[in-house]
């Protein structure tokens, strides 16, 4: 039975190291989370995490995500993404757990994202950098609904697809940066979303600021 690897991919250029700021319990209030994200959101002042979760049963969720040229469908609490599309989450973590249910047309094709350089894609493919850092996980069949979780810690990064894992250590503090979630070479659809991490402070100030 065909068997989609993913590749992690994680660049050396957004590699940094993370600052604590304890101005942002006073920023990100419950008022402000309510005013600027549709998303589900509880921010732990102590420890700089924010949690978004989708159960993706409204449109008025999508305002969370900047479709670009993308026209994502929801319907009974899955979004569906076209062959090739993507769609990129409005906040800007420096570290990341994403869970969800996912579901790929076909195996081959980017998936997940993240602007901070990691990648997962079918196919096996080994995507170099100036330093090369992969993992890999995967699932036997397309159009099979797959639990999945993404993770970028300060010194690791990992990805599983139900039982099955994989996750590489980094040197340095990875930036998790935007989620991107892509429709892969065959369409996906991916549901009951949570982002969980620590917010980029600079993004937050800038954010949140009105």
């Amino acid at each position: 039975m065909q068997r989609l690897a993913l590749t992690i991919f994680v660049s050396l250029a957004c590699l940094g190291f993370v600052r604590a700021d304890d101005d942002l319990d006073k920023l990100i209030t419950p008022a402000a989370l309510k005013k600027k994200l549709a998303g589900k959101a509880v921010f732990n002042s102590k420890t700089g995490e924010l949690t978004l979760t989708y159960d993706l049963s409204a449109k008025d969720q999508l305002k969370d995500f900047d479709l670009g040229d993308a026209k994502p469908t929801l319907a009974k609490g899955v979004l569906s993404l076209e062959p090739g599309d993507s769609v990129q989450h409005l906040v800007k973590f420096r570290t990341l757990k994403l869970t969800g249910m996912f579901s790929a047309g076909k195996l081959m094709g980017d998936h997940l994202e993240t602007t901070g350089g990691v990648k997962v894609v079918g196919g096996g493919t080994l995507l170099t950098g100036i330093q090369d850092k992969y993992a890999e996980s995967g699932f036997n069949t397309p159009r099979t609904t797959t639990p999945f979780e993404l993770i970028v810690a300060e010194k690791r990064v990992a990805v599983a697809f139900g039982a099955k894992k994989g996750g590489v250590a980094v040197d340095g503090t990875a930036l998790a940066g935007h989620v991107r979630l892509g429709g892969g070479a065959g369409g996906n659809q991916f549901s009951k979303l949570v982002f969980t991490g620590a917010v980029d402070a600079d993004w937050a100030k800038n954010f949140f600021k009105d």
